[in-house]
């Protein structure tokens, strides 16, 4: 599901096995790590069944594992600098209160949405939301709603934000944002942006307006 990506190296001096090679967040050009149950991928070697992977003092949910792959989600709470430490070894990396980006398809394809029409979007890097005890579970019951406040930009024109937070039936760490595309966007292939916070999703997402 993620597209690119923006990674921090281990030290070659921390290089041993398992070895975890970088930590990465979709999509590209972030500027660090969103605290709150932001998605991450931590790649390298060797990984075990098991593996522990600690974010600041909390053990993080892990999504996937793999021998080459671990996805983890950043725990609520986290701030500042963070420590990763996945079976002993660690790389410190920036945290921020929210760092927003929107779940895109592999190929880069773009729906087809006439205006006026209610969008669902996927993100990460919400920040902070109204239950933060479901960090690490599946979202089911009162659904929690992000803290920060969410604007929304199709083709350069804001958008009205309907909805933002828990996506039912996923796990706390993905977002859902519903926008109402605007009668004055422009027609044809169009960027659509999201800002939660201070910060802005990258750009590359698309929608086709019809």
């Amino acid at each position: 599901m993620f597209r690119a990506f923006n990674a921090a190296r281990i030290p070659a001096k921390c290089v041993r096995r398992p070895r975890p090679t970088r930590f990465a967040t979709p999509p590209a050009e972030r500027p660090g790590l969103s605290p709150q149950a932001r998605i991450i991928s931590i790649y390298g070697t060797g990984f075990g069944p098991s593996p522990t992977v600690r974010i600041g003092s909390v053990n993080a949910a892990l999504l996937y594992v793999s021998p080459t792959q671990i996805n983890a989600i950043v725990p609520y709470g986290v701030a500042g600098w963070v420590v990763i430490t996945v079976e002993g070894l660690s790389v410190t990396v920036p945290a921020a209160e929210t760092a927003p980006a929107i779940f895109t398809f592999p190929d880069g394809r773009a729906a087809s949405w006439s205006d006026g029409s209610v969008v669902s979007l996927l993100v990460t890097g919400e920040g902070a939301t109204t239950r933060p005890e479901l960090y690490g579970r599946i979202v089911e019951g009162k659904l929690p709603r992000v803290l920060a406040p969410v604007r929304a930009w199709i083709g350069g024109v804001e958008a009205e934000v309907l909805y933002a937070g828990g996506a039912p039936g996923l796990v706390a760490g993905v977002a859902q944002v519903n926008v109402r595309i605007p009668a004055s966007a422009p027609s044809g292939v169009q960027p659509i942006t999201l800002r939660i916070g201070r910060f802005t999703t990258p750009f590359g997402p698309t929608l086709t307006v019809r």
